[in-house]
């Protein structure tokens, strides 16, 4: 499982916002739902490969932290009412699709929404099948995040996951 944020639609333009959340998540329980399969990532880069970074440790599960980085770009509980607000008072919600074939990514989805409200952060999971969900990360990009999987083998090519040339589509 990955998580697609969509840097183009702030504030997840910023990547201190994409850091917070990716701290509030819970990934050690996500992977409790995989049955022993998986391992946290540090990176793209799978940890049996010769060019994987030892040095580099996965992001820790720290709501806390989370929610400080948050407050350090102005996204805040402003009125008490115990969910995030951006600088400009608006409501933080997040657009949230993912597959919805199976209930793997159904629940998966669930946890990500919980964890995050947990920080303050609305998450609206949008329930649609892979295709659609892809046609829409490749091309209009209309959501804020997108759930995906992500896999790689020996040989890397992260060419057309992450190569600007990419973006729309191309």
């Amino acid at each position: 499982l990955a998580i697609a944020w969509n840097n183009r639609h702030p504030p997840l333009d910023d990547p201190l916002v994409r850091r917070a959340l990716a701290l509030a998540l819970n990934r050690e329980r996500m992977l409790t739902l995989r049955h022993g399969y998986g391992v946290l990532a540090a990176g793209p880069v799978p940890s049996f490969h010769w060019a994987y970074p030892d040095d580099v440790e996965p992001l820790p599960f720290s709501p806390d932290s989370a929610r400080a980085l948050l407050a350090s770009r102005g996204i805040e509980d402003r009125n008490g009412d115990g969910r995030l607000e951006l600088p400009d008072g608006t409501p933080f919600v997040i657009h949230y699709f993912a597959p919805t074939n199976n209930a793997f990514n159904r629940d998966m989805a669930e946890l990500v929404r919980g964890d995050l409200a947990a920080i303050g952060v609305t998450v609206d999971v949008r329930g649609m099948d892979y295709n659609t969900m892809i046609a829409d990360v490749t091309g209009p990009r209309t959501f804020d995040a997108a759930q995906i999987g992500f896999s790689s083998d020996f040989h890397l090519n992260f060419r057309d996951v992450f190569h600007s040339g990419h973006l729309d589509g191309d």
